[in-house]
């Protein structure tokens, strides 16, 4: 039987979400084959690993020694790699960093879906540091010495950290004003909360505002800090050109990860929106809208559903900007694109009944599409096809299976990798109704 602080002989063969190694204890008698989580190895490692926790079905442990080394294995370029929670993979080569994921990924299909995928087509980051549009910043002063920097997701502590590599680098003199900014307000400022930093690479402007969610509109920001963020710019629309669509991203609303990568996950997921479906488009979780905007410059007819009333007044803008330059372009039709501010799982249902749309596009959460918009979907006869960007492998594959009960079938995904140094990336599927 082994206890808290044995040392076993663990081969890893896989990653978890959040990047720990997946291996299994050989030539260990009776507990051969327990699985065991490894931070900090890459599969096809052989370690010497003390155990730290007993679960039922697994344990947790911490490396004492590897014993058969991946020759992707590298030193982590970060100071603060290891007691920061924001990267998982800096210690692994980042071409092989990408290999890792496309495995996971690929194993996770398999398994859930019985997809029988030779291989996945995957895309790389130019960049591998300094590549963020945007990140969530904690700040923590009810200790003896301010903590700025990112949570922890097992302790919920925040980590401080003076400078990060993922940030541009033009923004590490902002990010560090940030943070004298606090300092020097600390006595006015509430013990714990959260700023917003956004990063636009095009103007090297950085903006501070409130994070996304409950309290995201700027007339809701505790005025305890309203002195940090006027050390910013005020936060206004930029008007980003994607693909040949112009669309606008405000610094308080949603935005793909990765500046650089982000027009190739836009153009890979509308080319496999099938030319033959001339109809109408869905776009749930429609973001800053690019897809509506993207269709309807194609003369097709589009409804965008988005929670963000900030993001809903950018998509009608430009929308209306678009359409009137078709006009004067003498466009053969003039497409519409409506908007619908709400949660997409309340406001689907009436949108399928009423709208017939062809093809429904889908960018989710990590959670994934929520149950209810599967089980409007699936019955909606004019939906034909189902484009879907997942950040989630498994809450991917729950959602295809959840649409094949109605006849769709997954094609071959497309993975692109928008958060280097980390275990996730993005995952562009089509289903297509048989």
């Amino acid at each position: 039987m082994l206890n808290i602080g044995n040392h076993v002989t663990v081969k890893i063969h896989d990653i978890t979400s959040e990047g720990d190694g997946v291996g299994r204890i050989v030539d260990e008698g009776d507990s051969r084959d327990t699985i065991v989580f490894v931070p900090y190895t890459i599969p096809r490692e052989i370690c010497r690993v003390e155990i730290t926790r007993i679960k039922k079905g697994h344990l947790n442990g911490k490396i004492v020694e590897i014993l058969e080394k991946h020759p992707a294995r590298i030193d982590p370029p970060c100071p603060y790699f290891g007691k920061c929670p924001g990267c998982s993979l800096q210690f692994i080569d980042y071409a092989d960093q990408l290999a890792v994921k496309v495995n996971r990924i690929k194993r996770i299909f398999e398994h859930g879906i019985g997809a029988d995928i030779d291989s996945f087509p995957s895309m790389q980051s130019p960049e591998p540091y300094g590549y963020r549009t945007h990140m969530t910043i904690g700040v923590d002063l009810t200790g003896s010495k301010p903590a700025i920097g990112f949570t922890d997701p097992e302790t919920m502590r925040i980590v401080d950290i003076p400078k990060c590599m993922l940030m541009p680098e033009w923004s590490h003199a902002d990010y560090s004003r940030l943070r004298s900014t606090i300092a020097q307000h600390r006595k006015s400022l509430p013990g714990k909360f959260s700023l917003r930093i956004f990063f636009d690479h095009q103007n090297k402007t950085t903006f501070v505002v409130n994070p996304r969610g409950s309290l995201s509109r700027e007339h809701k920001v505790p005025k305890g800090i309203q002195p940090i963020l006027s050390e910013f710019p005020k936060p206004e629309t930029i008007i980003r050109t994607i693909s040949g669509v112009k669309v606008g991203l405000h610094p308080s609303s949603f935005v793909q990860a990765n500046e650089f990568l982000m027009e190739t996950l836009y153009t890979e997921a509308a080319k496999k929106i099938d030319r033959d479906y001339g109809g109408n488009t869905l776009e749930l979780y429609a973001g800053n809208g690019f897809f509506s905007l993207y269709l309807a410059k194609q003369g097709r007819d589009a409804v965008a559903i988005e929670s963000d009333r900030l993001a809903c007044d950018n998509i009608a803008k430009t929308a209306r900007t678009m359409i009137s330059n078709m006009k004067s372009g003498r466009s053969k039709k003039e497409p519409t694109v409506s908007v619908i501010q709400g949660k997409a799982e309340k406001q689907a249902r009436g949108v399928l009944d009423l709208f017939k749309p062809c093809v429904v596009v889908a960018n989710p959460p990590r959670s994934g599409i929520n149950k209810e918009i599967i089980e409007a979907i699936n019955p909606c006869d004019s939906v034909k096809q189902v484009v879907m960007i997942s950040c989630d492998a498994a809450t991917c594959v729950r959602d295809c299976k959840g649409l094949s009960e109605a006849g769709f079938k997954a094609g071959t995904p497309t993975i692109v990798d928008m958060y280097p140094q980390t275990a996730h990336a993005e995952i562009v599927v089509e289903l297509k109704r048989e």
